[in-house]
This record gives structure tokens, sequence and C-alpha cells, in this order.
């Protein structure tokens, strides 16, 4: 066994512990329990377990690559979307709810970023569209979702 293929198979480990973190945090966020203790012990584990040998591989012999690039931007997306509500849940500043709806936007926003590289769209366009449903999507936080989806 080479180097690459543990570096592999410490990469789709990592991969495995973010699904395993992200799923105790929407868990948790439903029936309104606390999980920050248990994903500040997955978090830096599985980042390390995902970046390092994701690094050496791509390093190694994949070279930078459209997917190796969004695969980084939409690791540091879901880091920051997790730390930021994971501290103000732990801090009293945000209902569980509230964080909830918040990691909703933000997943329906990696999603849509994921589709339209998918489909081959890049550059200003792209980021344009980003920037707009960002704001769409905290304006409807912001109100409260008041009236949305609501049938007359």
């Amino acid at each position: 066994m080479d180097l690459y293929s543990i570096a592999l198979f410490v990469h789709i480990v990592g991969a495995v512990l973010i699904f395993v973190a992200l799923t105790i945090e929407g868990v948790s966020l439903r029936v309104g329990f606390s999980a920050a203790s248990i994903n500040q012990v997955l978090g830096p584990i599985s980042a390390v377990a995902v970046l390092v040998p994701g690094a050496y591989m791509m390093w190694a012999q994949v070279g930078w690559s459209g997917w190796v690039a969004v695969g980084i931007v939409v690791y540091v997306l879901i880091a920051a979307g997790g730390a930021f509500t994971g501290i103000n849940v732990m801090r009293g500043r945000m209902s569980s709810g509230a964080a909830g709806a918040l990691m909703a936007t933000h997943r329906a926003l990696v999603a849509l970023v994921r589709r339209r590289v998918l489909a081959g769209q890049r550059g200003q366009h792209l980021a344009g569209e980003y920037r707009t449903q960002v704001r769409r999507g905290f304006a409807l936080l912001e109100r409260g979702l008041a009236g949305y989806a609501v049938k007359a």
C-alpha cells in the first residue's frame, strides 16, 4: 500500500466525519439540544483528515482543478457557518430554531453554487447571482419568513 492510498483513505474518512458532524448538528437543532461539545471534537479532526491528505493528493497527482477549488470554498463556507451558529447558540444569542433556519439557507446557497459550477457557470455572473440569492435569503430570515409561502 503506497502513501497515496493511505492519504485517500484518511481523506474519505474525514469526509464521512464531516457528514457525521453535520448530521449531529442538524438533529440537535431540530430536537433542541446542544451538540457543540461533540462538534468541537469532530470539527477539527475532520478538517485535518480532509485537508491534509487532500493537499498531499493534489500536490502528488491531481493538481489544481475546478472541483478542488469548489471543494475548498464549500468547506470554508461550511466551517464558517458552523462556527458562527455554534458560537451564537452556545452563548445564547441565537435560538436553535434560528440556527436551523440559517443553516438551511446556507445549504441551499451551497447547493445553488454547486449546480451552477457543474453546469459550467463561472466568474462574475455566478458571483453576482450568489450575492443576490444571499441578500434574498437573509432578507427572508430577517423578517422571520413572515408571509413566506402563505396560500390565500
